[in-house]
């Protein structure tokens, strides 16, 4: 009695240690599985720009954020940043994107950061494109040329002659891109001011569409902007020449500095005037105000020499 005593005790030790041990390890891989539940599950940002992004032109971005397995993940928060400062903040929609506009203000390389926040399924993720932002003249003409190109193929423009109209608006630019070469800027301004109004009337008068009245508005935007920037390069010579103005043997009369001052200070305010009109998108007008800001600082620059 007393042997089988001692072996039902050790074996109820036995069974007890076993019982113990089986606890102790469940409650382990209960915990690991409480943590692998709480590991968030990444997500991808993808960043797609306009092919070109110029200067003071509209590019439109946009962001898509997927899982792992490239399938979209929509609601997810997030935020952009320019060169470190907030630009706005977004949810993505149902197939995982979201779009926004940005206009470029200076010629120079911008840091697009794109960040989403954690959610009850995701972590965050982080996402930088450097955007070089580019100007070129001719590049803007060439391709309003190759959207109106585009535009006389894909889409049915019906009567009035609009075709042709498109064709003579083509044949200015292509005139404006030859004085450019020459450098006779003022004969290339001209031909884009007549393009611009033409496409003014077409957008006006014609009942078309409302996507393609928008990609009219669209190419006489560019063009405006064309002209904008070239003038401005000259605009920019009038600190330059205000400090020579300040050196009387610079210029060789008080009348000459103080006429030369005047049509300086007349310039700009045209200039200003032509930014007031792309503001409320009177686009020839606009280039009709930069002309009259061209002549006068090319007055000035004359002077100078």
């Amino acid at each position: 009695m007393k042997y089988w005593s001692k072996n039902i005790k050790l074996m109820i030790t036995v069974i007890c240690m076993i019982t113990l041990l089986l606890l102790q390890s469940n409650h382990a891989l209960a915990n690991q599985a409480d943590q692998v539940e709480t590991v968030k599950k990444k997500v991808i940002i993808d960043i797609s720009v306009e092919e070109y992004v110029y200067l003071l032109v509209p590019t439109t971005i946009t962001i898509l954020v997927k899982d792992t397995g490239g399938d979209p993940t929509p609601y997810i928060p997030g935020k952009v940043l320019i060169n470190g400062s907030l630009f706005t903040e977004f949810t993505t929609s149902n197939d995982g994107k979201f779009s926004f506009m940005w206009t470029p203000e200076k010629l120079a390389v911008y840091n697009l950061t794109v960040e989403t926040m954690e959610t009850e399924n995701y972590a965050t993720s982080k996402e930088i494109l450097l955007l070089t932002v580019e100007f070129s003249f001719e590049e803007l003409l060439n391709e309003a040329i190759r959207e109106l190109e585009y535009i006389k193929d894909d889409h049915v423009l019906g009567k009035h002659n609009t075709e042709k109209k498109i064709s003579t608006i083509e044949k200015d630019l292509r005139k404006a891109l030859e004085y450019y070469e020459k450098e006779e800027y003022l004969k290339a301004f001209l031909r884009i001011r007549h393009a611009t109004h033409l496409l003014e009337k077409l957008v006006k008068h014609y009942k078309f569409t409302e996507s393609l009245s928008e990609e009219l508005k669209h190419i006489a935007y560019k063009l405006v902007i064309a002209v904008r920037y070239k003038v401005e390069e000259d605009l920019k010579y009038a600190d330059d020449l205000e400090e020579c103005l300040k050196k009387p043997h610079k210029i060789k009369t008080m009348r000459m500095k103080v006429s030369n001052k005047v049509l300086l200070e007349l310039a700009q305010q045209f200039y200003d005037r032509g930014i007031n009109e792309i503001n409320a998108e009177r686009y020839s007008k606009a280039i009709s105000r930069f002309i009259v800001a061209y002549r006068l600082v090319r007055i000035v620059l004359r002077c100078e020499k």
